[in-house]
């Protein structure tokens, strides 16, 4: 009667990391004769990864049957990208905004493996609320393993835009004492800011009799920042 075997080995390795060359090869003895020696058709190859150099030694019994296998790989680095942060100093525009891309905060990131990486920072946007010192995160990510890195970096927002001071010509009647004043609110034409007018005041302020005609006045508008 003809006796069939069988010779099969599981090897199931799990590992994260870079995509790695993997060579199996297997040898086995069958004792007497008329052995037939199938081939099994549709293997599925898979390429595995391992972090370092690694051998191993498989043993499968069925019967009489054995096989024993060696699976080597050549180890290849698994790092995570490295993000490097700078800091900088970011002004707000005409309307009060001011946007970052992850270059701008971006300090010389790199990945170990020389391996493509994309950048992205979060938050990007600021406005008038975000005057100051802001902490942003930016990711350095490996596009072929998929590893991140994160580092953080100060954007200061500064308001450096100057208020827009709008002025309008007045006429003022002397009262019965021969005085009159005005306000600075009388003498503005719709002064604004990109962050806010804080206030407005105007100088001088106050006239008499000595000042019947023209008169130059400032109008001073400050903002909020």
């Amino acid at each position: 009667m003809r006796k069939n075997y069988y010779c099969l080995f599981l090897l199931l390795l799990m590992f994260l990391n870079q995509l790695s060359a993997l060579s199996v090869s297997s040898d086995f003895n069958l004792k007497g004769t008329n052995h037939d020696i199938q081939r099994l058709e549709n293997i599925v190859t898979k390429r595995l990864v391992f972090a370092e150099p690694e051998t191993f030694h498989l043993t499968s019994e069925l019967n009489t049957a054995k096989v024993f296998s060696d699976a080597e790989s050549e180890g290849e680095s698994f790092a995570a990208p490295t993000a490097l942060c700078q800091n900088i100093t970011v002004s707000l525009d005409a309307f009060g905004n001011a946007t970052i891309v992850a270059s701008d905060v971006d300090g010389g990131s790199s990945d170990p493996d020389n391996d493509p990486i994309t950048l992205s920072v979060s938050p990007s946007s600021f406005d008038c609320s975000n005057i100051g010192a802001n902490t942003v995160t930016l990711t350095v990510t490996d596009t072929n393993e998929n590893l991140s890195s994160t580092c953080n970096a100060i954007v200061t927002i500064v308001d450096d835009t100057l208020p827009n001071a709008i002025c309008q010509d007045v006429t003022v009647q002397l009262d019965a004492s021969g005085n009159a004043s005005v306000i600075a609110a009388q003498v503005d034409n719709g002064s604004n800011d990109n962050c806010g007018v804080a206030s407005i005041s105007v100088s001088p302020n106050t006239f008499n009799c000595a000042n019947v005609g023209a008169n130059t006045v400032t109008l001073t508008v400050t903002d909020d920042n």
